[in-house]
């Protein structure tokens, strides 16, 4: 068995050759393919067909064992930043502005990357409006526990770990605080909570350009961030204000999702379209479109708890952009990039296409760091335009 040979075959969801993540096992009957990949089981689809494409080209009865290494990103731009005890990757969601459905895109992309396998847990850092206690069926008043040392223990729901300014707060109670109290709330949200081992932690982000989205830019390694938007021009130019912080923090954007698009009426059985079909613009127009959630009544219950059924069309658009961004974790993992700027991706399904799978480029002609870019210590950050504002607390 030539395993250099074995290694230039294509991985056919990565769409590269094995390389060194193929190797032989304890017999020379064995091989071992190692992915970064999070869905368990949509790369677990593929596995019957490789596995007879091997022993097609060997001849023999070889056995192939898939090794999941979940990716643990370390991504230039972010290297000062902490990693979270027990979390291997976190995924921002936002939006530019709000009632897009960001904490409904957020849910399902948590609910449907659990049904893919991965080990997902929820943050929801929306200070403004945390709705995902309520998405996820928890009871009213539902409170965080403190445990001894000042550490959150998550609460659990649908199986998936979560924290919520919710379970502080209350969600019937306004917060009215002011940055540098918002700022050391999130903090204690990530780095003081007791989290099991995660593949994926989806941060609900509150809509806009503020205060949480600068905390967690400085504080965590984020793997990425995904796009809420609606196909409104208004929301669409929103998003594109977004879009330009995250290439001013250094986050990598996975894609977009569309939500709200579209709906079946249950009368004529046929597609509309409420908003229009604006397509993005400017900057957005080069981010890659995960996915597109319709409208759908049943999503939600009369409380307000999220109904995700894998069958249905918003379940079936779900799990694609949960497949869509696990492949964009992955490639970063692969291949790695400087100065991320958007992502695209490579996908059967009809994801935008683009060649090669990431574009990157450097974020301004001669970036060099300034005393900007370095700590400025105590004070709130603000971006306005191209320059960093620090204002006193």
């Amino acid at each position: 068995m030539d395993i250099h040979l074995l290694r230039q075959l294509i991985d056919p969801v990565l769409n590269q050759p094995f390389g060194e993540r193929l190797r032989v096992g304890a017999s020379n009957d064995e091989l071992i393919l190692t992915t970064p990949y999070l869905a368990h089981s949509a790369y677990g689809s593929h596995f019957t067909a490789l596995n007879m494409s091997l022993r097609q080209k060997l001849n023999s009865k070889i056995v192939l064992n898939i090794d999941y290494q979940p990716p643990a990103l370390s991504l230039p731009g972010q290297g000062n930043q902490k990693t979270i005890e027990g979390v291997k990757n976190i995924l921002a969601v936002g939006s530019g502005k709000g009632g897009v459905g960001k904490s409904t895109v957020a849910a399902l992309i948590a609910l449907a990357s659990q049904q893919l396998g991965t080990r997902v847990g929820m943050l929801d850092a929306d200070i403004y409006g945390p709705n995902q206690l309520r998405l996820f069926g928890a009871p009213a008043n539902t409170r965080l526990q403190v445990t001894e040392g000042n550490r959150f223990t998550p609460l659990f729901f649908k199986d998936i770990p979560m924290v919520s300014f919710g379970g502080i707060s209350g969600e019937a109670t306004p917060v009215i605080w002011r940055g540098p109290m918002i700022s050391s709330a999130v903090q204690q949200l990530l780095m003081q909570t007791n989290w099991p081992e995660l593949d994926l932690l989806v941060v609900d982000l509150p809509p806009g350009t503020g205060d949480i989205q600068l905390t967690l830019a400085s504080s965590v390694q984020v793997a990425a961030l995904v796009l809420v938007t609606t196909p409104q021009m208004l929301a669409l130019s929103e998003a594109d204000k977004t879009l330009a912080m995250a290439g001013k923090l250094k986050l990598p954007v996975a894609g977009y999702v569309e939500n709200m698009g579209r709906f079946v009426c249950d009368k004529c059985h046929t597609e509309h379209h409420p908003f229009g079909k604006n397509q993005p613009q400017g900057s957005m127009s080069k981010v890659s479109q995960l996915g597109s959630l319709p409208i759908e009544p049943e999503l939600q219950n009369a409380t307000g708890e999220l109904c995700f059924d894998p069958a249905a069309l918003s379940g079936i658009e779900a799990l694609q952009i949960a497949e869509a961004i696990s492949l964009v974790l992955a490639i970063l993992t692969e291949h790695g990039v400087s100065e991320v700027d958007h992502v695209a991706v490579l996908d059967d399904r009809g994801i935008d296409l683009r060649e090669p799978h990431l574009q990157a480029r450097q974020i301004g002609e001669d970036d060099q760091r300034s005393e900007r870019d370095q700590d400025p210590g105590p004070g709130t950050q603000a971006v306005v335009g191209d320059e960093v504002v620090v204002g006193e607390s």
